[in-house]
């Protein structure tokens, strides 16, 4: 069983759809990416009990998994971005607030964005 989700990023580019299923597996949460889940992160999740972000739910990611040729093969860790995703609900705003970050481990910083949302819970209509 998962949890799918298509999510629509407004950007001043353009919009984009991101596609995703996120499964409970035994060495943790796996966001399986893409229509055909051929990315997969496993996610280590965590709350902050403290601090500016307390009762935030973290997730960061603890290994990037490729499907290639039927066989999943995991990056070597000097080679696998690192995700972290930091989600909250604000109260005031009666929005979640997120923000990521994407990292390699030699080059830094690839990708961060921060925003708000809100959820919208549909069934699912088998389209992906």
């Amino acid at each position: 069983m998962a949890v799918r989700a298509h999510r629509t990023f407004r950007f001043r580019s353009g919009d984009r759809t991101m596609v995703d299923a996120i499964t409970a597996e035994p060495e943790g949460l796996v966001d399986h990416l893409g229509h055909r889940g051929r990315l997969s992160a496993t996610l280590r999740a965590e709350v902050d009990v403290d601090g500016p972000d307390a009762g935030a739910l973290r997730l960061v990611s603890t290994r990037v998994t490729v499907r290639a040729l039927g066989r999943d093969r995991s990056l070597p860790s000097v080679l696998a971005p690192r995700v972290t995703l930091v989600e909250r609900f604000d109260d005031d705003a009666d929005v979640q607030r997120v923000s990521l970050v994407l990292s390699a481990p030699v080059l830094g910083t690839l990708y961060r964005y921060e925003g708000a949302f809100r959820y919208e819970i549909a069934p699912d209509t088998g389209r992906g």
